[in-house]
């Protein structure tokens, strides 16, 4: 609607990830450095946590089209809410494993016979599991189980494993000491910081043809930061309504009045938290590397080993706790996660049907042919 309005090729803050919208801020930049040094070892776990809205999924998409994994065959796994069997059955889909053993015990040897032919084919297998905090306890266990597999000294699949601050509490719990020791790099991915979102937002305008003046006055983006907590997706939602009203008010140029007037709108429409519920900060401050983070103490291509500290309780990267946990700014973040993981998991359940709708019509033909065969014999 508003594109013309101000010269823009495509909108500059949808909701949708977009690998080339890819912001590198140090945070977002270190966390690519760690997935991409994590998964250039071919074996174990890379974990990657954030907040709601944080950007891992941006993120994932830009490993996706980098050249770092050219040669990994990658199987994509949004659901987790599953057991473990439906879990296997799952990652073959996503692998395109044309059949696939009913029972465990079957479609585990059948995961390692297809790990073994494209081994044979020189390629690698990269599971990525998002949302992986919804993940059971037996499922992750699973995981680590098809960790173990491997072709005799290299393993046959790395998983990356990506989710919300609270999987990092549970990974630090008594019952993952195995997969921890499994975990080659991790990184919690922090909010943006002040000058960041500053940045980020003339970033996205940039890659969507915007060229002329500033569209947004200082103390505009200052409101932006302080309303936003610096997370990326309610960035993109308060700067799109943002640009709405410009537009409907016949605007080319935003100040902080005109985002404080926006704001007002969201928060009637319940897109915002009431007043006073937003955090008392500007945006979060500059990551740092903290006891019990899970952040690597070398940057990624240094030549040196990335440890990864596992020894406590997760604390929230930037000193602030976890913005998206007791604020209720987050509610309506949260429930957009709530959305899109109940569709994601009817579309599991649409594709388990089709499975299983097949398996019947297999089954039917099975029967006539035996039925036709009988038939033949007695005549």
């Amino acid at each position: 609607m508003y594109l013309d309005h101000y010269s823009l090729s495509r909108l500059p803050f949808q909701m949708t990830p977009d690998a080339s919208f890819f912001f590198e801020s140090p945070g977002h930049k270190r966390a690519l450095l760690t997935m991409i040094y994590g998964l250039s070892k071919g074996e174990g776990f890379v974990v990657v946590t954030g907040a709601v809205g944080a950007g891992k999924t941006t993120l994932i998409e830009r490993l996706l089209v980098s050249d770092h994994i050219a040669d990994a065959i990658t199987a994509r796994i949004n659901t987790t809410q599953l057991g473990s069997e439906n879990l296997l059955h799952l990652i073959a889909y996503n692998l395109n494993l044309s059949q696939v053993g009913e029972t465990k015990a079957a479609a585990l040897r059948d995961l390692r016979e297809h790990l073994f032919q494209v081994r044979a084919r020189g390629k690698r297998v990269l599971l990525i599991v998002d949302e992986v905090q919804n993940l059971s306890q037996e499922a992750l266990e699973e995981m680590r189980m098809l960790s173990n597999f491997q072709a005799e000294s290299s393993a046959l699949l790395q998983i990356l494993l990506v989710g919300q601050p609270e999987f990092r509490e549970r990974l630090a719990g008594p019952g993952c000491e195995q997969i921890r020791q499994r975990v080659v790099a991790s990184y919690h991915l922090s909010p943006l910081v002040h000058d960041d979102t500053k940045q980020y937002v003339e970033h996205r305008l940039r890659a969507s043809g915007w060229s002329g003046s500033n569209l947004f006055s200082d103390r505009a983006l200052d409101r932006v930061a302080r309303v936003s907590g610096g997370v990326p997706r309610r960035i993109n939602r308060l700067c799109d309504r943002c640009l709405l009203y410009g537009y409907l008010e016949n605007r080319l140029y935003l100040d902080a009045a005109d985002v404080d007037a926006v704001v007002a709108e969201m928060r009637n429409e319940a897109l915002e938290g009431a007043p006073g519920a937003e955090p008392d900060v500007i945006a979060a401050q500059p990551p740092e590397d903290v006891t019990g983070h899970l952040a690597p103490q070398h940057p990624a291509g240094s030549g040196e080993a990335a440890p990864v500290q596992l020894n406590g309780a997760a604390n929230g990267a930037n000193g602030h706790g976890d913005t998206d946990a007791g604020h209720g700014g987050h509610s309506y973040a949260d429930l957009e996660q709530t959305v899109a993981t109940l569709q994601r998991e009817v579309a599991a359940y649409k594709t388990k049907l089709n499975r299983i709708v097949s398996l019947v019509a297999r089954e039917q033909r099975r029967l006539q042919e035996t039925t036709a065969g009988s038939g033949s014999e007695g005549a």
